[in-house]
């Protein structure tokens, strides 16, 4: 992709797009000479060689040819990607993040061709090679692995907006090789490749509203919703719905271009006139509800959890007020962004329960079994089940997009209080019991081993109580992810 430079504000023209498909089918287009395709600039401030455009991706790693620093697949990818207008004509890319908590991260802006060792080594390393480019400075190379989020073909001849495409699309690939920079590289690691798989965020005011609840009378549609500029907002804008009562909603069509596992993180304003809502995503809830109320003006990112989309194209995101804080004005509410973070981790407090042991005599089904909240917690949240006695079980619905063999790993609570269990899946025991007694409150991952799944859709992970630790006071168990890496 080449753009030629464009003053402050003008229109730049798009000479040659290339791209692959999420299949791999690699596709060129030029245009000829005197005819060129205009490129939409989206951003408030056109990218130029002063001025980098910073979009924030967010991931899992796929693949890693060793593993260095203790890192596997499945570990989070947090990058902050900058696109340069390049004084040479081109678009430049660099990045600065981490990937992995316990493995390696970028050092800071503007220094994001070095990657350091956070496990204590001296050694650094450097970024060799992205998608055939070298020290990230990759010409072109940012839009390799892009597609039109509209579907149009690369040889289209109309207008390809290919910077909102960036900012609301999907990035399903990504490779870097890393290698030691040091003259002296005594016990460093081997050199090694690492693929990851992402995306940015969705802007809120590039999204299509599908359905709100009217405008009450005297409100003009003006006042009732729409968007609004903030340079402390991503992409400097956001949306806002001035709802005045409980069950209001607005609805947005928000397209997915990969079925899969997404993690859902929502980028929201906060006020003193602020209200409360829940999110359903076709329909059915997801995550807790959220307050949106704050004593001053300032913005904030929620996670609400993961969810499982089988099919791809536009999905109904309705979000309802529920509320408002007593400290609140209001019940408007305000959206900046919203992020579809591609995973390997199912947070339990996600899935549907299938089946439990019924609530004992005595107890509610609150005590029995629920979901905690707990900022140690992936998500911020989990599940328990309060166990009394050894065979008591429940089971969670998994959806699986894809069949195959897959690798568990289970997030656990671990607590004085808790059992030991046996994971069944599909009526078929993996791996062996699992002991989540602690002297002390805190959180393990339980490495199960592999299981085939033979067809994708719903799959039944059963954990019965098979004994507790001596220890131990209780049987209770406490769920906080399943991650199935295939």
């Amino acid at each position: 992709m080449t753009i030629p430079q464009a003053i402050e504000g003008g229109t730049w023209k798009l000479q040659s797009v290339s791209a692959s498909d999420v299949a791999g089918n690699y596709g060129y287009s030029s245009f000829p000479a005197g005819t060129p395709t205009d490129l939409i600039v989206v951003d408030r401030n056109p990218v130029t060689d002063n001025n980098p455009a910073i979009y924030h991706y967010k991931g899992y790693v796929t693949g890693v040819s060793v593993q260095p620093f203790g890192l596997k697949i499945g570990d989070p990818v947090d990058l902050n990607l900058a696109l340069f207008l390049s004084p040479y004509g081109g678009l430049t890319g660099g990045a600065n993040g981490h990937i992995s908590s316990s493995g390696f991260a970028t050092k800071p802006y503007p220094d994001y061709t070095t990657v350091s060792a956070t496990d204590g080594s001296p050694d650094t390393v450097d970024i060799e090679g992205f998608e055939g480019c070298s020290d990230f400075y990759c010409y072109a190379g940012i839009s390799l692995q892009l597609r039109d989020p509209s579907g149009r073909a690369l040889n289209a001849t109309g207008p390809i907006d290919i910077l909102s495409g960036l900012r609301s699309g999907d990035w399903p690939r990504l490779s870097a090789t890393f290698s030691c920079n040091e003259d002296s590289c005594d016990g460093a690691p081997p050199p090694f490749t690492v693929n990851v798989r992402g995306s940015f965020p969705l802007e809120t005011e590039l999204l299509t509203v599908q359905s709100k609840t009217p405008p009450p009378s005297g409100i003009s549609p003006a006042q009732w919703s729409g968007v609004f500029n903030a340079s402390a907002a991503s992409n400097s804008a956001g949306t806002y719905f001035n709802a005045t009562a409980p069950g209001q909603f607005i609805t947005y069509g928000v397209p997915v271009l990969h079925t899969g596992t997404y993690r859902v993180l929502l980028g929201v304003q906060m006020k003193p006139n602020k209200g409360k809502f829940q999110l359903a995503i076709d329909g059915i809830n997801q995550g807790f509800v959220q307050d949106e109320f704050s004593q001053g003006v300032s913005y904030a990112s929620r996670d609400l959890g993961t969810v499982v989309f089988t099919s791809t194209g536009n999905k109904a995101f309705t979000f309802t007020v529920t509320g408002r804080n007593p400290s609140s004005t209001g019940y408007t509410l305000a959206f900046d962004y919203l992020h579809l973070v591609p995973s390997l981790r199912l947070e339990t407090e996600s899935l549907k329960v299938q089946s439990i042991t019924p609530v004992p005599s005595g107890y509610t089904s609150a005590r029995w079994f629920g979901k905690f909240i707990a900022n140690a917690a992936s998500g911020g949240a989990g599940t328990y089940f309060n166990a009394n006695a050894v065979g008591d079980y429940i089971t969670y619905t998994v959806p699986v997009v894809k069949p195959g063999t897959y690798h568990v790993r289970v997030g656990t609570q671990t607590k004085p209080n808790k059992g030991i269990f046996q994971l069944a899946v599909n009526g078929l025991n993996v791996g062996p019991p699992q002991d989540e007694y602690s002297a002390a409150a805190g959180y393990a991952v339980s490495d199960l081993g592999t299981v085939t799944l033979g067809v994708a859709g719903n799959q039944a992970f059963q954990f019965l109580v098979a004994g507790k630790n001596p220890s131990s006071s209780g049987y209770t168990l406490g769920f906080d992810y399943i991650e199935l890496v295939p």
